[in-house]
């Protein structure tokens, strides 16, 4: 492998000529019969839109190509430049344990990704960070239950199946292996005060998470299978959004069938949470989510946008489970 990044990508353009993959239906499907029943329905229901408004839907399909160019730049200079995979993991490590400036000969790059892993944006509330990890152990094994039954779902979407079949170590025998230490990730982080504890495990597994992100994005981005214009960019900055509304308001409201009540207040720590977990592994939206109808509306924009596409790839990924 060279040390370029991922190439960028030309992508396409819906009706009204936002860029969006082609794959990636909403703006067809929001137009339909059907979803033009459900705004109806949600507007006299609960007051307000079923989707996000457009400028925002519009941001939400850009970062479908949007990837995370500060640990880029990282890992092509150290781990495909000439520092190489070994020592890059070497010194990835020592500035994970003892801090950037002990690393002997750190490049810029580096410097960059770290300043900004160890500095907390202006926006976070360290109180609701820990109120939302609260929640988290509050739930228990159940989130894990929930979690898995969202993946099952979302691996009938190509844009999430391809990159995990063609990256490979996702299917077969590994499928239990990676669902497990992504538990043993969320109870890390859920742990009192160890996603803000610098050297923590938990921080520790997100960079790490962060820097195999990158590396995964580049593989299948490169792959003769990967069709960029109908899927956008792998592991995008959307779907990585997804992600964290997947640990928020999500599971909540599925919990709320089983008798697991969480309360508005309690949702929004857990959206604060999830987003500055989010910010550790690297997902910086154009447009961020931060209240509960942010993320109702982008969960019905994904849901009306969905595809169905992920066919073997998504067949081998769900039976491995």
């Amino acid at each position: 492998m060279t040390a370029e990044t991922v190439p960028s990508i030309a992508g396409t353009a819906d009706p009204a000529g936002v860029r969006c993959p082609t794959h990636f239906g909403y703006w067809e499907a929001k137009e339909t019969p059907a979803w033009k029943k459900r705004e109806r329905l949600a507007q006299k229901v609960f007051r307000h839109q079923l989707f996000p408004d457009d400028d925002k839907a519009q941001l939400l399909c850009e970062d479908l190509f949007a990837g995370d160019p500060v640990a880029e730049r990282f890992v092509a200079e150290v781990f495909f430049g000439e520092i190489g995979p070994k020592k890059g993991r070497q010194m990835l490590m020592q500035a994970l344990e003892e801090g950037v400036d002990a690393v002997e000969g750190a490049p810029d790059s580096m410097k960059e990704l770290f300043a900004e892993f160890e500095g907390v944006p202006d926006w976070v509330d360290v109180d609701l960070v820990k109120k939302g990890a609260e929640v988290w152990r509050r739930w228990g094994t159940m989130l894990f239950s929930v979690a898995g039954a969202i993946t099952l779902e979302i691996y009938t979407e190509g844009a999430v199946a391809k990159p995990l079949a063609l990256a490979g170590g996702y299917a077969g025998d590994n499928a239990l292996r990676r669902f497990l230490e992504t538990s043993q990730f969320w109870i890390d982080m859920s742990e009192p005060g160890k996603i803000l504890e610098p050297g923590s495990s938990a921080r520790t597994t997100a960079m790490l998470v962060r820097v195999m992100h990158v590396s995964v994005r580049k593989r299948v981005g490169e792959h003769p299978e990967w069709d960029h214009d109908a899927y956008g960019l792998p592991i995008s900055q959307t779907y990585e959004q997804m992600t964290q509304i997947g640990g928020a308001v999500a599971p909540a409201l599925s919990l709320w069938l089983a008798g697991v009540h969480t309360t508005p207040s309690e949702m929004r720590a857990l959206i604060h949470f999830n987003r500055y977990m989010g910010h550790l592994v690297g997902v910086q939206p154009r447009w961020a989510t931060h209240t509960i109808r942010d993320q109702l509306q982008v969960l019905a924009m994904a849901t009306a946008a969905r595809t169905y596409d992920a066919g073997d790839a998504g067949k081998e990924l769900i039976e491995s489970f």
